[in-house]
């Protein structure tokens, strides 16, 4: 879980929220997009 840094939340909707890595940063962009939601950076 430590190399978790990006989570994706959508507004009213909970069961959407996901996390993602550096790494998956253009997917988790790419799921914020299509879900209307918005990428926030854990804190480390």
């Amino acid at each position: 879980m430590k190399d978790l840094t990006l989570l994706v939340t959508v507004p009213n909707d909970p069961q959407a929220v996901r996390a993602f890595t550096d790494a998956e940063s253009e997917a988790a962009k790419a799921y914020a997009e299509e879900k209307g939601g918005v990428v926030t950076r854990l804190p480390r």
